[in-house]
C-alpha cells in the first residue's frame, strides 16, 4: 500500500510541476479524453511497467549478484537505462547519434539519476509499484497537452 501511495503522490507532483503548470501558463489545451486514456495505458503499462520489470526487477537484481560493490552495480545499470532510451528518441528526433548526444546530454544525465532514484524506491519497498507508477505519471504527463 505504502509504495502505491508514494508512487502516486510523487507522480502527481511531477505531473503538476512539469506539465500542468507550464501547460496552463502557456495556454495549451488538454488532449482529448480518449487520447489521455490511450496514453495512460501506453505509458503506464507498455513503457513504465515493462522498463521497471526489466531494469529494476531483473537487470539490477542480477547485477548485484555479479558485482559485489552495489554502488558500481547501480551506476552500470544506470548507464544502461539511460543509453537504452537513445535509439528510440534519436529516431523520433530524426538525428544522428552524436548530434543527439550533444543536444540531449543533460536529459541523459537526468535519466542516470532517475534510475538511481527508481532503484532506491525498488529497494525501499521491495517491489516495483512505486517506481512504475511514478515513471508512468512522468511519461504520461508529457502528453497531457496539445501543442
Amino acid at each position: 500500500k505504502k509504495s502505491l501511495v508514494v508512487g502516486t503522490v510523487l507522480g502527481l507532483l511531477i505531473v503538476f510541476a512539469n506539465n500542468v503548470i507550464p501547460g496552463v501558463l502557456s495556454g495549451c489545451h488538454l488532449n482529448q479524453l480518449s487520447k489521455l486514456v490511450y496514453n495512460g495505458f501506453y505509458y503506464f503499462i507498455i513503457i513504465a511497467f515493462v522498463e521497471e520489470i526489466g531494469f529494476r526487477g531483473y537487470i539490477q537484481t542480477r547485477i548485484y549478484g555479479l558485482i559485489k560493490n552495489k554502488f558500481i552495480g547501480i551506476i552500470i545499470v544506470s548507464f544502461m537505462f539511460s543509453f537504452m532510451h537513445i535509439p528510440f528518441q534519436m529516431a523520433r528526433a530524426d538525428t544522428t547519434f552524436f548530434s543527439f548526444i550533444g543536444s540531449n546530454f543533460v536529459w541523459l544525465i537526468i535519466l542516470l539519476f532517475l534510475h538511481i532514484f527508481f532503484n532506491f524506491l525498488h529497494k525501499k519497498y521491495n517491489n516495483i509499484a512505486a517506481n512504475t507508477i511514478f515513471h508512468g505519471f512522468m511519461d504520461w504527463g508529457n502528453n497531457l497537452f496539445e501543442f
